[in-house]
């Protein structure tokens, strides 16, 4: 038989002082009742609770193309397709808002150093000059031109505080890193401008500039694929080469050979879909970075072309992919040797082709290229 014990008043006011009653007093438990429950006790029964609607991802503001991706009877590559022209169409809208500032900021920047040296001119390159910048990049420019004279001198030093007089520059400041460069920061904008002095460095970066856009120009599936798999290794946060990641040169090489193989390098940006899913496919599952390196040769004909070579010894994932500036020198300038998070970057691309390959729309990914890009849309800043 159960025993019961009196409770004594000084019981009463220990269990008043203790945590759960604390929390149990602070819950208006009629309050919470009355919001949970229907009047009409139709809470109760399962079909109350709906499953919220999905979101459309800001790039899709066109009724058919919203239709269309959203269409399972329709081929996954094709809804793709029409996804990543929507999603290059809307940050195209960013890409000019955002380069209005800059390109004005070139021309303040040309209009001071012509006054210090009439034959100088600021020249960009990288990303920016080869097409395929986006919003959040840094621009790369070169100050080419300056008298050999004034070369001996340190004309880093003097364009530094020609820039610091500047009412468009925010802030300004030396740092060395593998190409000593004056960071900038416009003030119209807030984004970040590189600037270096013409050296044997920067030549190379108008190279491979120059590599890049002809790629572009001639394969027009080359950009949309680019912009998606940029943006998608910057919300992956493997976007840069100082954390491990792949660099834009790296990434778009990595294009390059891609679509210079048999069958992809005739594909227009009516197959881009078909192209993005067969890359990631291709670097995250079938590749074997561990045992395979990439370089590039100049056929008869004068065109770039990529083939794949087997490394002497296997080892941890890596990537060894040789730079096409010097294409007869063979695992000498390996543009990814700064990668060694590349295992990440493989992993990225191997979980983003099955999440898009075997997509079902939910809340947090309503469409197919929402697997890699967040439906709110990438930041421009």
């Amino acid at each position: 038989m159960r025993t019961v014990y009196p409770r004594y008043a000084d019981e009463e006011a220990v269990s008043s002082c203790s945590p759960v009653h604390k929390m149990t007093k602070s819950l208006n438990l009629s309050k919470i009742v009355s919001h949970s429950l229907m009047d009409d006790g139709s809470s109760m029964h399962p079909g109350h609770f709906k499953r919220k609607k999905a979101p459309t991802p800001v790039w899709l503001d066109d009724p058919a193309d919203i239709s269309l991706v959203r269409d399972t009877d329709i081929p996954l590559h094709s809804r793709l397709t029409t996804e990543i022209k929507a999603f290059v169409s809307y940050m195209n809208g960013e890409i000019e808002i955002a380069q209005e500032s800059v390109q004005d900021s070139i021309a303040r920047l040309n209009t001071c150093i012509e006054k210090q040296w009439p034959t100088a001119r600021a020249t960009c390159f990288g990303s920016f000059a080869s097409g395929l910048w986006l919003p959040t990049s840094d621009v790369d420019v070169v100050i080419q031109g300056i008298p050999a004279v004034d070369k001996l001198g340190a004309p880093l030093d003097t364009i530094l505080d020609i820039v610091k007089a500047e009412s468009w520059v925010e802030h300004a400041s030396i740092v060395g890193t593998k190409v000593t460069v004056i960071k900038v920061i416009l003030k119209a904008c807030h984004r970040r401008m590189d600037i270096a002095v013409e050296t044997a460095d920067t030549q190379h970066g108008l190279a491979a500039t120059e590599i890049l856009r002809t790629a572009v120009l001639s394969m027009p599936a080359m950009r949309p694929l680019a912009i998606v798999l940029k943006t998608f290794l910057r919300e992956k946060g493997l976007n840069s080469a100082f954390t491990g990641g792949l660099s834009s040169y790296a990434l778009v090489l990595l294009c390059l050979h891609y679509m210079l193989q048999p069958g992809h390098a005739s594909e227009n940006d009516d197959g881009v879909g078909k192209l993005l899913l067969g890359f990631l496919e291709y670097y995250g599952t079938l590749y074997d970075h561990k045992r395979t390196g990439i370089t590039w040769l100049v056929n008869p004909l004068g065109h770039l072309e990529s083939v794949e070579y087997e490394l002497k010894s296997g080892g941890k994932c890596r990537l060894v992919l040789d730079d096409p500036i010097n294409p007869d020198e063979r695992g000498v300038y390996n543009v990814g040797a700064g990668a060694y998070a590349m295992a990440r970057v493989v992993s990225a691309l191997e979980n983003a082709f099955y999440a898009i390959k075997f997509h079902r729309a939910s809340r947090f990914t309503p469409t197919p290229l929402s697997q890699m890009i967040h439906w709110s849309g990438p930041s421009t800043v």
